[in-house]
Parts: structure tokens; C-alpha cells; sequence
């Protein structure tokens, strides 16, 4: 977001405070100051530029100007155009990461490791697997599911019989 502000605040920035009446050493200093801040103004509903210009720049701008200038539609119309753009580049990230993943996620395959099934169903790794060894699993019964045995035992039972 901040990214898609700072390539384009700036140019905003100076073309409408030069537009009405700032002049172009003070409208310049204004453009260039860090885009985070122009971002948590709008998300405040905050207008910086009476902060922002020297009184003696504000004394020297039209009365019409001023009140244009400090009004509450000048700086949120001033800052949607670079805003769009930030929020367009972060969607657009957004959706080429959500393509890469979901590619990736397609590479993968199916692939169900052994242990991550026996686990599921049950069975609990006691011990430890250290340099390339295998963790033994010792069988547990869960209340609704009993052992793995029973339950493979069960499920083919019931295979059958819907077969037969």
C-alpha cells in the first residue's frame, strides 16, 4: 500500500497544492514527506495542510484558496487517486501469491505420509526417532473409535455387509 502511495503521492501532492496558490518551494517540501503519514490522516479523517504549510505561506494564499485548501473534501479527493493505486498494486500482489500457492499446492499431489494416517486414526508414537530411526507406535483406544484395529476390523464388517 505504501509502495503504490509513494510512487504516486507525490506528484499529487504537488500539483494540487500548486494548483491553489502554495508556491512551488513550499508545495515541493509538502510532496516529498513520507506516505504513512498522508495514509493514517485519511484513515483519521484528519486534513495535515494546515499543519503542513508555514502560517506565513497560508497568509500569503487567496482567502478563497485557504478555505479550499483547509476544507474537509480537499485532502481525502486529493489522496484517492494515489490511494487506488496502492490498493490496486496490493490486490494484484495478493492474487499473483493466491495463483503461486495454489500451483504449488497442485505440484504437491496427494501424497498422505504412513505416520500422519496411523496418528489420525489413533495411535499414539511413544519413544524417540533419532538418526533415521523409526518411532514405535503403541495402539490407543479412543472411545468412539476404539483401536485402529477394531475400527479397520468394524469398517470392513460393514464393507461387507453393504456388499452382500
Amino acid at each position: 500500500m505504501t509502495g503504490g502511495l509513494a510512487a504516486s503521492l507525490p506528484g499529487t501532492f504537488y500539483s494540487g497544492l500548486t494548483r491553489y496558490g502554495v508556491p512551488s518551494a513550499a508545495a515541493s517540501k509538502i510532496a516529498h514527506l513520507p506516505p504513512t503519514a498522508a495514509l493514517f490522516g485519511a484513515f483519521l479523517g484528519y486534513n495535515p495542510i494546515a499543519q503542513l504549510l508555514p502560517p506565513p505561506v497560508l497568509a500569503h494564499i487567496l482567502p478563497a484558496n485557504q478555505n479550499i485548501l483547509l476544507g474537509k473534501k480537499f485532502f481525502p479527493n486529493l489522496i484517492s487517486t494515489p490511494f487506488m493505486d496502492g490498493l490496486h498494486a496490493v490486490f494484484y500482489i495478493s492474487a499473483a501469491l493466491c495463483i503461486v500457492a495454489a500451483v504449488v499446492s497442485l505440484l504437491r499431489g496427494r501424497h498422505v505420509p504412513h505416520a500422519e494416517v496411523q496418528l489420525a486414526m489413533g495411535a499414539v508414537a511413544s519413544g524417540s526417532a533419532m538418526n533415521g530411526q523409526v518411532a514405535e507406535t503403541s495402539s490407543v483406544a479412543t472411545p468412539e473409535w476404539g483401536t485402529p484395529e477394531e475400527h479397520e476390523a468394524r469398517s470392513g464388517a460393514a464393507k461387507e455387509e453393504a456388499l452382500g
